[in-house]
């Protein structure tokens, strides 16, 4: 989905700025629109009450001078009935007939069915003792609807009642309606209308609108007697408002408007907003046309711009910066710093194209090395994970795949692992540079001496990122190392260790046998060496010598020491007493293995060796103190005779080959 311009963003800041505005205008409205719409109900309650307030006064004054003629007239009637013809009054009608009925005491209030007769008329108002009002009947076949008014007099002797009735055609019952007072300012149609419904009598052509009130269930279905009724018409609908009469309690004052005219203000309101908020919003997305264009034209420049220097940050030459015409003091702003970021970018792309290249040249110089097999270069994450390694194959032999990961700790010696291990976790506890030595195994044959250096890569955090290193071939240099070692140690002649090596494991003998482990010393000389140098030279001397080097060597355990220490002097260590005469019984063994013919070319020489013994236990743990006592046991076995051993402390024991 494609991001909203900057354009649309500012026109729907601008109408959402608007918005607050036309919604309070519009609340304004709705309450002004409610406001108005309740005084013009108000005012239509108002005319239909005074309305049935003159009809009220009318039906009193109409009945009042019917009272007046029952007064008038009652002493001088006789009973049965007495028509009295040609009566007149001012406050009557013209042409209204008058008629007296007598209501005999005990009628009863029964109308016939269907018609409101005149008798049922005078008998419910000589029972209630005041004036009754009928309701729009006809009082005949083929007769027009009338209106009938009765009002009761004073009961004669005999108990009757006598009743004047006055009938009314309902245009002439009621003045009030054809006055042209009654429909200016007032709604639309004011009528009166009786129980049942009919119209009596209402405003302007009268004669025509008489008949039944369409909505009189919805009036008569209200709880209270006056109030407003909304029912709906096929122009959208009538206000009702409806009172009762006091002087008529049946009949009902009705004043009927349209609900246009009620809701007009309101709609009237709602348009003017409408237009309003029409005429606002053009203007606001006009003004926000034209300062777009103010504003927009030079951010789009300097977007162009920001994207051309992306493009050169991935390589792209950059485009040349002009600078943006704009009277916004930020967006000139923006621009000169846009045009200083572009001076720098091409700056640092300068200086980080010599960079790599530099490294570039670097690498492949290390990759040249890493080939030629003189150093091996590696990568490793901070929990011990060779990432990279380059030139491990010319060293070991083997894959890059087999050093990879965790593989490389596999490939060191088993007996160096456990230091590498130790090392490489106290350098990643503290960041240390690494350098030890250790064996690597190799395809080819023995173990590769290596020395791998390393040094770790921080963060602005100081946390270790990663670890890089190399690895040297050592192997030559450890072999010289061993070889001078070996030489400082051993007899060059036999190969047996020397006089230097031979005091150091004495002195460690000593120290075992003061821990409770006793061993034993063996001092040997050779009988015969000067003879033979003398006779056959030096060279038969010297093979002579080895042969009882090797002698030697085939006796001893693999943890004792036999050892040269000069010209035919020889010793023994032995790393440890089992039993009891062990020392003894391998003196007799050298005594006659050395006392074996020797081969020495056309030569075959017969020799022998003398032999001094000395316990080391823990009473003697000197190893001056038991090299003189080794030495006095040689040098009495020695003065008793050739071939014999005498061990220190003891007499000389002869063991002749």
């Amino acid at each position: 989905m494609r991001n909203p311009g900057l354009r649309t963003c500012l026109l729907s800041t601008l109408l959402a700025a608007l918005l607050p505005v036309v919604a309070v205008a519009a609340l304004l409205v709705w309450r002004a629109g409610a406001q108005a719409h309740e005084a013009a109900q108000q005012r239509l309650l108002q005319a239909n009450r005074m309305f049935a307030q003159l009809v009220d006064a009318e039906l009193n004054l109409r009945l009042d001078s019917l009272r007046l003629q029952l007064q008038r007239l009652q002493p001088g009637l006789q009973a049965p009935d007495v028509l009295a013809a040609g009566l007149r009054d001012a406050a009557l009608p013209v042409g209204a007939p008058l008629r007296i009925e007598w209501v005999p005491p005990g009628a009863k209030d029964a109308p016939r069915p269907g018609v409101e007769g005149l008798p049922y008329l005078a008998a419910r108002a000589a029972l209630g003792g005041k004036a009754a009002v009928s309701r729009l009947v006809a009082l005949g076949v083929d007769q027009p609807l009338s209106v009938a008014v009765a009002v009761p007099g004073t009961a004669a002797g005999d108990g009757r009642v006598p009743v004047l009735i006055a009938v009314f055609e309902p245009c002439r019952l009621l003045t009030v309606l054809r006055h042209p007072h009654a429909a200016s300012g007032s709604p639309r149609l004011m009528a009166l209308v009786d129980g049942t419904g009919q119209v009596v009598a209402c405003t302007g052509g009268a004669d025509e609108r008489v008949g039944l009130v369409p909505h009189w269930p919805a009036v008569r279905k209200h709880p209270s007697r006056e109030g407003l009724v909304q029912v709906q018409t096929q122009d959208g609908g009538e206000a009702l408002a409806f009172r009762y009469l006091e002087a008529a309690p049946q009949w009902v004052a009705l004043s009927a408007d349209p609900a246009y005219n009620v809701l007009w203000p309101w709609r009237r309101w709602l348009a003017y907003l409408t237009a309003a908020m029409v005429v606002a919003c053009s203007i606001t997305l006009w003004l926000g046309l034209r300062l777009s264009r103010v504003l927009l034209d030079p951010i789009q420049v300097l977007a162009r711009q920001a994207l051309s220097l992306a493009e050169a940050d991935r390589g792209l030459p950059p485009l040349h910066l002009q600078p943006v015409a704009s009277r916004i003091h930020e967006i000139q702003v923006l621009g000169d710093s846009l045009r200083n970021a572009g001076a720098a970018l091409a700056q640092h792309m300068r200086a980080e194209r010599a960079a790599t290249e530099a490294l570039r040249l670097s690498e492949r110089r290390h990759r040249l090395l890493a080939s030629a097999g003189a150093l091996v270069l590696w990568r490793m994450d901070p929990q011990g994970v060779l990432i990279e390694v380059m030139g491990y194959g010319r060293l070991t032999g083997r894959s890059r795949r087999d050093a990879l990961g965790t593989a490389w700790l596999r490939q060191i010696h088993p007996k160096d692992r456990l230091q590498v291990l130790r090392a490489c976790r106290l350098a990643g506890r503290n960041g240390a540079p690494v350098d030890l030595e250790f064996r690597v195994l190799s395809a080819r044959g023995p173990a590769h001496w290596v020395r791998a250096r390393g040094t770790c890569i921080r963060d602005e955090h100081k946390r270790v990122l990663e670890w890089h290193g190399v690895l040297e071939d050592i192997q030559e240099r450890r072999l010289a190392q061993a070889r001078t070692l070996h030489l400082a140690h051993h007899d060059m002649l036999t190969g047996l260790p020397n006089r230097v090596l031979f005091h150091e494991r004495l002195g460690q003998l000593a120290a075992r046998a003061a821990h409770g482990r006793p061993g034993a010393l063996l001092l040997l000389d050779l009988d015969g060496l000067k003879r033979v140098n003398d006779n056959w030279g030096h060279a038969a001397g010297d093979a002579l010598l080895r042969q009882v080097a090797q002698r030697l060597q085939s006796l001893v355990r693999s943890g004792d020491t036999a050892a040269r220490l000069g010209g035919d002097e020889f010793a023994v260590l032995l790393d440890s007493l089992v039993q009891p005469g062990e020392a003894e019984s391998l003196a007799e063994r050298v005594i006659r293995r050395l006392g074996e013919p020797y081969a020495l070319g056309a030569h075959t020489l017969v020799s022998g060796a003398s032999v001094g013994v000395v316990g080391v236990h823990a009473g003697a743990t000197d190893p001056e103190q038991l090299l003189r006592d080794a030495d006095i046991a040689l040098y009495r076995a020695k003065a008793m005779g050739r071939g014999r051993y005498c061990v220190h402390g003891q007499e000389v024991v002869s063991c002749v080959a």
